[in-house]
């Protein structure tokens, strides 16, 4: 019995070698995409590039991030008067809430509501954490904007939206750190990695 145990072992610890070994060999050539840096205040362009889906390209839109803060839960319900109610289901999870504010601008997008900004796709990325859009808190900040994060301009028009995120115990540094060492919005990955400085 010991012997057929010692054997299943053995046959298990080659199957998971031969695979670390294959996934090694299939993503050794894989290059990251170039890395594009823009400062806070310029003037950034969406083309072809895109995030998860290059069927979702808000090419003719512009972002500049115009300021950004971070604050505590509570500074943040006391900033917007909100209270415990309208941040349910996360409250108890978050440390803090990452504001920034974006002008969008349409510059001559003519596809409508077919293509427009989907904010779900642009998070905020740091040295080895990214933080995904926060949808509970954005109408909030936002509340003539459509709920769920995406919304489409008419050519020649532009918005200011505050963006929100979530920072969640874990998932990412502390506030000080947050402070310190600021992340950066991604706004594209493929083909070119688009990252813009808030602070």
């Amino acid at each position: 019995m010991k012997k057929r145990g010692n054997i299943l072992l053995f046959i298990s610890l080659c199957l998971i070698c031969s695979f670390a070994i294959r996934v090694y060999f299939v993503n050794r050539d894989v290059s990251k995409p170039p890395m594009k840096e823009y400062k806070k205040g310029e003037i950034v362009t969406f083309d072809e590039e895109y995030s998860v889906d290059n069927r979702k390209i808000s090419k003719g839109y512009t972002i500049q991030i115009l300021d950004s803060e971070i604050l505590s839960v509570e500074d943040f319900r006391e900033k917007y008067n909100l209270s415990e109610g309208d941040l349910e289901g996360q409250y108890n999870f978050t440390n803090a809430y990452y504001v920034v504010k974006a002008k969008f601008t349409n510059i001559n997008n003519q596809e409508g509501e077919e293509q427009g900004i989907s904010l779900l796709s642009i998070p905020l990325v740091g040295k080895n954490y990214m933080v995904v859009f926060n949808a509970i808190a954005y109408p909030h900040l936002n509340p003539t904007m459509p709920i769920g994060g995406g919304f489409s301009l008419r050519p020649g028009t532009d918005m200011t939206v505050y963006l929100t995120y979530a920072i969640i115990a874990g998932n990412a540094p502390d506030i000080e750190e947050l402070r310190k060492d600021p992340p950066q919005l991604q706004i594209a990955e493929y083909p070119i990695r688009k990252m813009l400085d808030i602070k």
